[in-house]
């Protein structure tokens, strides 16, 4: 039955007013989105080192210098914003308890994991991946020196073109071209051997250095607390570097991009080194039991026959076989090592899989998992 004329007048005198409203929404609406313009991309470290090399190209050498000195900055702020926020997110996620059901464990993963997203998305706006992870090695080679090292030289500024040879050569040292180029600017006018300067040294190779000077000039004092400050350095950038590489496979590429991951592990400073020095220095200030101590960490990563003979010499001179014991937190590094290394193993000569396997493989992995989920 259709509605009474008077229902009717009724239902569009209260519409009305939703219908004015509505109105005033959708203006208001329109203006808004007339005004706002699309947020503008975030120039990172991958534009700065491409526009580097087009300059390089044209020959401008200035802007090269510019354009590659600002990549370089933008990719350490990168780096250190995922050590943070890794860091962050491991202090405010809490672990599943020892023998938790595996669901608490995918929840912690989980948890942890859009932690992760969110906090990287504070620091880095929309800038969340990396587009090109070859520009990502890149970076991590040191490459900007390489091209940095011909636009300073260009502009006669030999110290820097050094600086920026040297600083490339030390990441690589088996590429001739920047070891001829090396060679060559000894040769010229105005060199001096100052100029050899790793502009990416860091703090723990600084100290290491200042500890063998120490060591050289009978310091003892100052050389202990160098090396000692440089294997605690040592350790935080050991952590770094194993937060950097937690984000840097990318299994749609893994069989090309893993050989260059391997190559970036910082393998030019090993824990046992200081303790190669420390053997002989509590003795003049009166730390034999630190000499002990520093004799047991060298031996658990290193064998060596000339390191056991300095121990038989303190066990004969001090008579506590419990002097001889490493300290607990090379122990956590010695046994973190010994489950990577076996790990690493077990990936490298067993973890094999045909390509006729791939799938089935695949299969029983999305299986397992939504086993998991429904216990």
């Amino acid at each position: 039955m259709p509605d009474a004329p008077g229902h009717y007048t009724q239902q569009l005198t209260n519409f009305l007013p939703m219908k004015r409203h509505l109105l005033i929404f959708q203006l208001f609406l329109i203006a808004h989105l007339a005004h706002c313009q699309p947020s503008e991309k975030r120039v990172t470290f991958e534009d700065y080192y491409q526009f580097g090399k087009n300059e390089y190209t044209d020959r401008n050498w200035p802007d090269c210098v510019a354009f590659m000195r600002r990549a370089i900055d933008d990719f350490r702020q990168f780096q250190d914003d995922t050590v943070n926020c890794r860091q962050k997110c491991d202090r405010l996620i809490k672990p599943a308890a020892p023998g938790a059901s595996r669901i608490a464990t995918f929840h912690e993963t989980n948890e942890s994991a859009l932690c992760l997203l969110r906090c990287r998305k504070d620091m880095n706006g929309d800038h969340l991946t990396i587009r090109k992870m070859s520009t990502y090695f890149d970076m991590a080679e040191r490459r900007p020196y390489q091209y940095m090292h011909i636009c300073y030289y260009h502009q006669g500024e030999l110290a820097m073109a050094v600086q920026s040879a040297y600083t490339f050569l030390v990441a690589n040292p088996n590429d001739r071209d920047i070891r001829h180029s090396l060679e060559w600017y000894m040769e010229q006018p105005g060199y001096a051997d100052e100029m050899l300067i790793d502009m990416e040294r860091k703090d723990y190779e600084a100290k290491f250095i200042n500890g063998v000077e120490a060591y050289d000039n009978q310091d003892w004092s100052r050389c202990v607390h160098e090396f000692e400050t440089s294997l605690e350095k040592a350790l935080k950038q050991d952590e770094a570097c194993r937060i950097l590489c937690q984000d840097k496979i990318d299994w749609k590429l893994v069989l090309n991009l893993l050989g260059r991951l391997n190559a970036l592990h910082w393998t030019e400073y090993t824990f046992d080194r200081p303790f190669l020095f420390f053997k002989n220095l509590p003795i003049p200030v009166q730390r034999g039991a630190e000499a002990a101590q520093a004799v047991a960490n060298y031996l658990l990563f290193d064998d060596n026959p000339l390191m056991r003979r300095n121990r038989y010499f303190y066990a004969k001179q001090f008579k506590k076989e419990e002097l001889f014991t490493p300290s607990s937190e090379m122990l956590k590094v010695y046994e973190k090592r010994e489950i990577e290394l076996r790990y690493l193993n077990f990936m490298e000569t067993r973890f094999v899989v045909r390509d006729d396997e791939l799938h089935f493989f695949l299969k029983m992995a999305v299986s397992h998992y939504w086993r998991i989920i429904g216990t």
